[in-house]
């Protein structure tokens, strides 16, 4: 991070202790700068010398040794916390998120990114609450990241791709075979991605170029990419879309008449969703499966069970 950025965050942070210890700012600079110097601090107009920062943190309490450890377990807290926040919303647990939001857990957010997750994480707020358009949610996040200049760039924030990502989840989305190249681009060269956890990144964007390549019929391209996704997870050691990954892969070889890998393949769906032991996943699962393979699923895995045992015997 650069030294513009960190004082600004660093300030902010002091902005949020003196809040929170019911200081207003004049309290907090009194006698050591003054008010209009500090929102220079703020916004970044200037950097925060060493000197102001001891004084302030003696007077909110902290031993300036210790500053830094207490400034970067903040942010952790506060991604935390904006990663509870977005996996609220999207589950449609909305109530939950509202009351985070009443509790002002976000009143004072550190982190340059964060304020970008944060900002887009109520555009999905809204949208999911009916307070926007589908259409209104895509254009906000579109001007959100500054979509064709992001598009256009050689390499990219985790934050940038989880909201570009996001963007393939609305259906009346028309780029989507532009994002598709983009993102096959990414997942093929994970590097690009400058910061952040990649893997759930990467897992993601091969779990929406499939559904694209899917609905397209690009069953050969399917087969693929599902392989490597799997292949990836399992290298991983995470089960992170791995059920979504394997469905795909049986809607494949069932599109393409290839019975023996398409069983196979909803078999290790079949397994997977119960090791996942989610209840209102596999419901949702056993719906989807049922519907679009004209089976039931407890008895295809047992009927292929049985089969399995039986070849198993032949060859003893």
């Amino acid at each position: 991070m650069d030294s513009k950025n960190y004082s600004i965050e660093l300030t902010r942070f002091f902005d949020k202790m003196r809040y929170l210890r019911h200081l207003t700012q004049a309290e907090l600079v009194d006698e050591i700068i003054s008010l209009r110097q500090f929102r220079r601090y703020l916004n970044g107009t200037y950097i925060i010398p060493q000197y102001v920062i001891n004084a302030f943190s003696v007077r909110l309490g902290f031993k300036p040794e210790y500053l830094v450890v207490e400034f970067e377990s903040d942010k952790k807290r506060e991604t935390q916390n904006l990663n509870e926040f977005h996996n609220l919303i999207v589950t449609h647990n909305l109530i939950t998120a509202k009351d985070m939001l009443n509790r002002e857990t976000f009143k004072f957010i550190l982190d340059y990114n964060n304020q970008i997750f944060f900002q887009y994480s109520m555009i999905l707020f809204k949208f999911y609450s009916k307070q926007i358009s589908e259409s209104t949610a895509i254009f906000q996040t579109k001007q959100l990241i500054n979509y064709e200049k992001v598009l256009s760039n050689d390499i990219f924030s985790s934050t940038a791709i989880i909201i570009i990502i996001s963007l393939m989840g609305y259906p009346s989305f028309d780029e989507k075979g532009r994002l598709v190249k983009l993102l096959e681009k990414y997942m093929l060269d994970p590097s690009l991605v400058i910061s952040g956890n990649n893997i759930t990144n990467i897992l993601l964007c091969m779990n929406y170029i499939l559904e694209f390549y899917s609905m397209n019929e690009n069953y050969e391209k399917v087969i693929l990419l599902s392989n490597q996704a799997i292949g990836f997870a399992m290298k991983a050691k995470t089960f992170y879309l791995l059920v979504d990954f394997y469905y795909y892969l049986a809607l494949a070889y069932y599109a393409l008449k290839d019975t023996t890998n398409y069983e196979t393949s909803l078999f290790h769906c079949y397994n997977t969703l119960h090791m996942e032991n989610n209840q209102s996943k596999t419901k949702k699962y056993y719906k989807l499966i049922e519907a679009d393979f004209g089976i039931n699923l407890n008895k295809f895995a047992m009927n292929h069970i049985n089969v399995m045992d039986t070849t198993s015997n032949s060859h003893k």
